[in-house]
């Protein structure tokens, strides 16, 4: 991700691209992404945002059981 500008409209850019990634399936990148805009714009628009992101997608995946409670 090195390649990236650092102008005016980066921060947004670096969202998009962590938000886009993570909804194609791209959870590694998506982390990466949202950690770079974190450290890059510690006090940016989008910081609130991409914390809770962030925080969702190192969650460890939670196993679900059949036939507890629920009807299919």
């Amino acid at each position: 991700y090195n390649r990236w500008p650092t102008g005016e409209k980066a921060s947004e850019a670096w969202i998009y691209v962590a938000y886009y990634s993570e909804k194609g399936g791209k959870k590694d990148d998506a982390i990466a992404a949202y950690k770079e805009y974190l450290k890059k714009w510690p006090q940016g628009e989008d910081v609130e945002f991409a914390k809770e992101q962030l925080a969702e997608l190192e969650k460890p995946a939670e196993t679900t059981t059949q036939g507890q409670g629920g009807s299919q």
